[in-house]
């Protein structure tokens, strides 16, 4: 029988654990999912968390309404939803509204009277907004009733020129906040930042390569979230321009978007950033669109038990769930052949049959089954062809003293007579003397078992003047007869004289 891998068998990590090595599923990481709004567009996307790429893109529809941009977005852990800001078309405020991330149909709230730039639920689920700078009370941060939009004054924060983004750290239970430019750095005309003029302060002149961490108007700042008492943070790493969206990502990163840190603005140049909460800056990729809300969403949860994700088949392996994502099964049969309809593993190669019995032949016909077929034990001594010493001739014993054995002829009772020392059955044949290579007949002696002899006797009389030889066989790889005497030819032979 041929032996297969452990149904059930999946690849392995190691883990050290206590200082002993241990093996365990390799289980995937928990997803995060990344989505961002635009201030100038209506759609909602999804890019790549690691390099800023889009991934998918879905347009943003409120019943009875036009959406012309949105400009901030949040997610709730607590109820699993994600909200926005939205620009209506005839609408001076900004609409709060749930986004469905699936069809991207929007459901309004309520209008919150005033030009709120970011969003960010705390951990309890209350809505933070700031305001921005062209707001009726700018750059001031404000609690936002869910169920009709309406704000209240927490306190203003007032540092900072544009942008006016807003994340809430789970980790620390702070609100960060991050603004752009300085004042008179440069100005534009408009949204898409196609028309900027340089100021009278650019902090690339007057900072030179301390620019990022020298300008009095760009802030990345914790602010209390009843207090707002506020704390800078000092920046290091990639120089990045106002701080469109902030997002919080864990483990004491967030998520950046901004446009181009160049002054003015290359227009249509955005990008995305990590940033630390101790204010180290990383770029991660280039954006395609001018990211003025962003916000992590878990991926979707599709299961809470192993058994919730089984799809049934052998051959995928055992599906497992791992923090509500379905994990993929292991191959069950690594290097073999996977019999769906059978659920079990099966030979690709000959080599999959082996069954250790030397005495059958181990093939496998594709796809799956194996043939242990018995050899045949063609002289009957009861051992197969592939191990029998000799496979034409019976030797149970497998006794090696039979070959190599000197073959005595001589004459009894006025013939031949050809003498060995074991009692087995022995193949012997005569020829001509004169006429070597003239093959005579078998002997006596060579019949199957249970004849048993020691010696063959022969009462042809050669022709006057010739002689006879003899070849006796006693091992069946051809041609190994038995020796002759000293200075004979290979073989048992005698020159015999003409017999009166």
């Amino acid at each position: 029988m041929a032996s297969y891998p452990t149904r059930g068998a999946s690849s392995t990590c190691s883990l050290i654990l206590l200082g002993l090595l241990g093996l365990i599923p390799c289980p995937a990481l928990a997803q995060q999912r990344v989505y961002t709004v635009a201030a100038n567009d209506n759609k909602l996307r999804e890019i790549a968390i690691t390099s800023g790429q889009t991934v998918q893109t879905i347009t943003l529809t409120l019943s009875g309404e036009t959406i012309t941009g949105a400009t901030g977005l949040a997610y709730n852990t607590g109820t699993g939803e994600l909200w926005g800001i939205l620009k209506l078309q005839g609408q001076v405020g900004r609409e709060l509204a749930r986004i469905d991330v699936t069809t991207g149909i929007c459901t309004g709230t309520g209008n919150t009277d005033d030009r709120f730039a970011g969003i960010a639920f705390d951990a309890s689920g209350t809505l933070y907004g700031v305001s921005g700078d062209g707001a009726d009370v700018p750059e001031s941060l404000y609690t936002i009733n869910t169920n009709n939009g309406r704000t209240t004054l927490v306190g203003a924060l007032g540092d900072g020129k544009d942008g006016e983004s807003l994340a809430f750290n789970a980790d620390d239970g702070l609100l960060y906040h991050a603004s752009g430019f300085p004042d008179g750095a440069f100005s534009c005309s408009n949204d898409d930042l196609t028309s900027c003029t340089p100021g009278s302060f650019d902090p690339l002149t007057n900072c030179g390569d301390a620019a990022a961490t020298c300008d009095p108007a760009k802030v990345f700042q914790t602010v209390h979230p009843t207090t707002v008492v506020t704390m800078d943070i000092s920046r290091s790493g990639d120089a990045y321009g106002e701080g469109l969206g902030l997002s919080y990502k864990g483990g004491g990163v967030f998520l950046l978007s901004d446009l181009s840190p160049n002054l003015p603005p290359t227009p249509d140049e955005f990008f995305l950033y990590t940033i630390t909460s101790g204010g180290v800056v990383t770029l991660q990729g280039k954006l395609d669109h001018k990211a003025k809300g962003i916000a992590l969403i878990p991926a979707a949860s599709e299961c809470t038990l192993n058994s919730d994700c089984h799809d049934g088949f052998f051959c995928t392996g055992t599906e497992s769930c791992f923090e509500g994502i379905c994990q993929p099964g292991f191959d069950p049969c690594p290097g073999f052949f996977c019999d769906e309809a059978i659920d079990d593993c099966g030979c690709l190669v000959n080599s999959h049959c082996d069954d250790s019995d030397p005495c059958t032949a181990d093939t496998c016909s594709p796809p799956g089954s194996c043939n242990n077929d018995p050899i045949p034990d063609d002289d009957g001594d009861g051992l197969c062809n592939a191990v029998d010493n000799c496979p034409e001739f019976w030797n149970p014993t497998q006794d090696a003293a039979l070959f190599g054995q000197t073959i005595e002829v001589s004459i009894c009772d006025a013939v031949f007579c050809l003498v060995w020392p074991t009692a087995v059955p022995m193949l012997a044949v005569r020829g001509d003397f004169i006429l070597v290579g003239d093959i005579g007949s078998y002997l006596t002696n060579a019949e199957t078992p249970p004849s048993v002899a020691t010696a063959v006797l022969d009462g042809t009389v050669p022709a006057a003047g010739a002689g006879l030889w003899y070849l006796v066989q006693p091992d069946c790889a051809a041609p190994s007869w038995s020796s002759g005497g000293p200075g004979e030819l290979p073989g048992a032979r005698d020159a015999s004289p003409n017999l009166p």
